[in-house]
């Protein structure tokens, strides 16, 4: 039985039971409004406490990354290479190596690139002293992939990773050419060629040998150098820190090296290793075959 506020005794009316209603979903709607800002406080925390700490292990991954300071794209580079001298009393007719192409991942390695190539040098003869189009004083042909921020040509046209050669020439300065690098070439061997082919000039190729994209052929002209040593490895520009996606091991196998009426032969021994830390160098195996010389850059930690 109510009883109402105006001493009303009977069953409840339909304005009473309105009423109460009414009143009791204002009631439900605080308590839940109340929950709410209160799983909106716990949530809030939460988040506050997950970001400090993904900051804070941002920052100690960040500080526990190798760091590297190789100049920038013209001086001061880096290398983990191998070096033979020879042959005595004569000269190169050229070199030969297959890389396992690996993507180079560098869109990190701030103002520079990372080159994963083969040298054909002559820092001995007199032609040296007119190779003045950089500030070594050496003459040379060079061909591998490289990838980076200013890397094939820094403007992006053949990707961040391409195929290049590049020639210091007596009189004739200092030359880069790029060209694009498939996608089907990664993972595989692409053979890399320098040549002498007479009357001053040497003929650089690019061969993948999985796949017929890719394939570049091209022609160092007006180049009367006499090299005397054949490099390979990787060279590496810039500065920053390591990050986990940057480039893994890249192997390189069956080199070679041509004597002056330009037939191939195996190296047949280590050669004169160096590593600037980074990159990085060591031999997997060697020597049958040519070897199988390693060079790589530390992974972020």
């Amino acid at each position: 039985m109510l009883i109402g506020r105006d001493g009303y005794r009977g069953p409840p009316t339909v304005d009473y039971l309105v009423e109460r209603h009414v009143a009791y979903m204002c009631k439900a709607e605080q308590q839940r409004g109340k929950n709410r800002l209160l799983l909106f406080g716990v949530v809030l925390v939460v988040c506050s406490i997950f970001t400090l700490f993904n900051v804070q292990a941002r920052a100690s991954a960040h500080q526990s990354r190798p760091a590297y300071n190789c100049g920038d794209i013209y001086t001061g580079h880096c290398y983990g290479m191998t070096d033979w001298f020879g042959p005595q009393g004569s000269h190169l007719g050229g070199g030969e190596t297959d890389e396992v192409i690996q993507p180079v991942n560098c869109y990190e390695c701030a103002g520079g690139f990372l080159n994963n190539e083969i040298w054909v040098v002559d820092n001995t003869s007199s032609q040296k002293q007119y190779c003045t189009g950089t500030n070594v004083r050496a003459c040379w042909v060079e061909a591998g992939y490289q990838g980076g921020s200013d890397g094939c040509g820094g403007i992006g046209f053949y990707g961040f990773e391409c195929y290049f050669w590049s020639d210091s020439r007596p009189n004739g300065g200092y030359f880069n050419h790029f060209n694009a690098l498939p996608s089907d070439n990664y993972n595989h061997h692409t053979r890399f060629k320098i040549k002498w082919i007479g009357n001053g000039s040497w003929d650089v190729s690019v061969n993948p040998l999985a796949s017929s994209d890719g394939y570049w052929d091209s022609t160092s002209t007006n180049n009367t150098i006499y090299p005397q040593d054949e490099q390979i490895g990787q060279e590496l520009s810039g500065s920053g820190v390591f990050y986990d996606n940057w480039i893994t091991t890249v192997d390189y196998v069956n080199t070679k090296w041509a004597d002056a009426n330009v037939n191939f032969w195996y190296q047949g021994s280590k050669g004169s290793e160096f590593a600037s830390n980074p990159p990085d160098e060591t031999w997997g195996a060697c020597c049958t075959n040519g070897g199988d010389f390693k060079a790589w850059v530390p992974q972020g930690s």
